[in-house]
């Protein structure tokens, strides 16, 4: 939703009151499909089943790179979650009052260059479209909306998932496009690259990670 107004859709931005969680908003705010969220080589987008509201929201085909742990505590990535400060409007329901991420681009030590933001998230074909790990982008659901790439410090390994993925260890939390061969990724220099799916498992932990020291090979 904060993204809104940066891809030109101030339209859909002005629905939302940014103080309440999705589930206290308007379904004409969360139901929007965004075209910006689509990527064209997957199937048209639904509304979600099994969501945070009974009518279900706009969904995504795009993830925050949250590094190589699913836990919260070990968020090494460039997108971590974070807690807006809380208080209560007039009638004692919880807002929050303000919106601030936790990092910024000196965060990145490693290097804007060398560092993953978002990318195509895995959703095992049984799942598309609109339900388990392809929920609503507005809900907040996890696995809808970040996944994680590497050696994680439990040592639970997660490579880039083919399309066709289905029961594979972690499948629901894995990156990995619809096209053949590569998974595109937004950089936080900005850039968009197609990473070949048979990159290794150490390059992958270097690229999600973004303070990790390491030296990112070619790739």
């Amino acid at each position: 939703m904060l993204l809104l107004p940066y891809l030109e859709q101030d339209n859909i931005y002005r629905l939302w009151d940014v103080r309440y969680p999705a589930s206290k908003q308007t379904p004409a705010a969360y139901q929007q499909q965004v075209a910006m969220y689509h990527c064209p080589s997957r199937p048209d987008f639904v509304l979600s089943t099994g969501d945070f509201a009974p009518g279900g929201g706009g969904l995504t085909d795009y993830a925050a790179a949250f590094g190589t742990a699913a836990n919260f505590t070990n968020s090494n990535g460039a997108i971590i979650p974070t807690n807006p400060p809380q208080s209560f409007d007039g009638s004692g329901n919880p807002i929050y009052t303000t919106w601030r991420g936790s990092l910024n681009l000196l965060s990145i030590t490693d290097g804007t260059s060398n560092t993953l933001m978002y990318g195509e998230k895995h959703v095992r074909p049984n799942s598309l479209r609109g339900k388990n790990e392809d929920r609503s982008v507005f809900g907040g659901q996890n696995n809808s909306i970040r996944r994680m790439v590497g050696i994680a410090p439990n040592g639970d390994i997660r490579p880039l998932s083919p399309p066709n993925n289905q029961n594979g260890a972690l499948a629901n939390t894995t990156f990995g496009g619809p096209h053949s061969g590569v998974c595109q990724f937004l950089l936080c220099d900005g850039s968009v690259r197609g990473i070949s799916l048979s990159t290794d498992i150490q390059t992958l932990t270097a690229l999600v990670t973004r303070a990790g020291g390491e030296v990112v090979p070619n790739y």
